[in-house]
């Protein structure tokens, strides 16, 4: 299972992929991310760009500002432009339109790999 370490004051801890629901850009701090799990929030210094690439088959580009873990994805709104989760207390997330069609497209192929 792949793991981010998350460095919380002086305490290292490792927080699994799995349990993700998105990254955003941190609305206030540059070099900041912002880690949405169904326990919480985490920041991490980072850039999207990095753990894009460190993890390419878990989190995706949405939009400019945020990574989302298609795993946890429940479903699209294709009017709207924008993906949800299973759990409604997160909200939507609206996806850039060069992005959405690729997302959904492998988010529809993933439960036939």
């Amino acid at each position: 299972m792949a793991t981010i370490v998350i460095k919380d004051g002086s305490t290292l801890r490792k927080l699994e992929l799995s349990t993700i629901y998105y990254v955003q850009s941190h609305p206030q701090k540059p070099h900041i991310v912002l880690i949405v799990t169904g326990q919480g929030n985490h920041k991490l210094r980072a850039s999207l760009t990095e753990l894009a690439e460190l993890y390419p088959d878990e989190l995706l580009h949405c939009n400019r500002q945020t990574l989302v873990n298609l795993a946890k994805v429940q479903g699209f709104d294709r009017e709207r432009k924008s993906l949800f989760f299973e759990r409604s207390d997160l909200g939507d997330i609206v996806c850039s339109r060069r992005h959405l069609t690729s997302l959904i497209k492998r988010w529809s192929q993933e439960g036939r790999n």
